[in-house]
């Protein structure tokens, strides 16, 4: 099938967040244990390989296609982690993974959630087909001063949980506000080249999502399809700040177009076992895979707030 034809295609099958749209699912297929790994939050693919970060981890975590360990290298310091965790008052709360294409190459940036100021203002750069040496970007702290600004956010509202890059932007998810941010990406690769927020802009845009039990779903982890859509996830957590943990409900997988002008996800389905009940994990982040059928085939990792995290599939579909 033509590209265009595949996106056509994909993108009907997918309309499913109203009333009057196809029933959708989300139905998982797979869930287990990631050994060693505490908290996982940030995922993207390159080459066939995950890489994979813990809101409270020292190590970058790469996994294979069925969510095995391949090898692991150190991200932060690790002399204040206790049971493999962190301590919560130093730790980076990284949140977001990027694959962006940066000096003929491929980088991944590693963005912390900004909700605590300059503890969480941290930006990692890794480079996965050389030398897998983490670096730390030097004006990351401007950074995250400048999306403040740009983005109008208040002390306590900023929450970066997703990160993507496609058709040509840097594409940033807020859990706070449940709004996405479009950052061309040539502003970016200059600010990660020169150290300055001159040639940065953003466009925002804040989205409904479902609910559970009438607390809102919000954005966990995002990456893109090919053909211009988002797959992300969302979670609900009833908590009353972006910092401390509380209770979660269920999740939720989705598709966002950003060439329509709409509120609402494409597609959005709460994730569900096979036996119909509720899955109750909190997904953190999210890739995925188009199928011949017309469906998706989602891959994340789950933060289960106890220093464990579980590798998940999902399929996505309209009925």
């Amino acid at each position: 099938m033509p590209r265009a034809l595949s996106f056509i295609a994909l993108t009907l099958l997918f309309m499913a967040c109203s009333g009057d749209k196809p029933e959708s699912s989300a139905e998982l297929t797979s869930e287990k244990l990631i050994p060693g790994f505490a908290s996982g939050s940030g995922m993207a693919m390159v080459g066939g390989r995950y890489y994979t970060a813990g809101d409270d981890d020292a190590f970058l975590h790469i996994l294979g296609s069925a969510g095995e360990v391949i090898d692991k290298i150190q991200l932060w310091d690790s002399s204040n982690v206790v049971n493999g965790r962190i301590l919560k008052p130093v730790k980076p709360d990284f949140e977001a993974i990027a694959a962006i294409p940066f000096n003929g190459d491929t980088a991944l940036i590693i963005f912390s959630s900004g909700s605590k100021s300059p503890q969480r203002d941290v930006l990692m750069l890794v480079n996965p087909n050389t030398s897998l040496s983490p670096e730390r970007l030097p004006a990351d702290t401007a950074f995250f001063a400048w999306l403040r600004r740009a983005a109008d956010l208040g002390k306590k509202e900023m929450n970066l949980e997703g990160a993507a890059f496609g058709n040509g932007e840097l594409l940033l998810l807020n859990r706070q506000n449940n709004e996405l941010y479009r950052i061309p990406g040539k502003g970016f690769e200059h600010f990660l080249t020169s150290g300055t927020t001159d040639n940065l802009s953003l466009e925002r845009r804040r989205f409904v999502l479902p609910s559970i039990e009438g607390d809102s779903a919000r954005f966990s982890g995002a990456s893109t399809l090919p053909g211009g859509l988002i797959i992300f996830s969302a979670s609900v957590e009833v908590t009353d700040n972006a910092i401390d943990d509380g209770k979660v409900k269920g999740s939720f997988i989705g598709l966002l177009d950003l060439s329509q002008e709409r509120s609402e996800p494409q597609f959005c389905a709460r994730v569900m076992r096979p036996d119909g009940t509720p899955f109750t994990g909190k997904i953190e982040a999210v890739e995925g895979r188009r199928n011949p059928d017309g469906s998706v085939t989602a891959s994340g990792i789950t933060d289960n707030d106890d220093g464990t995290t579980y590798w998940i599939k999902a399929k996505l579909q309209s009925k």
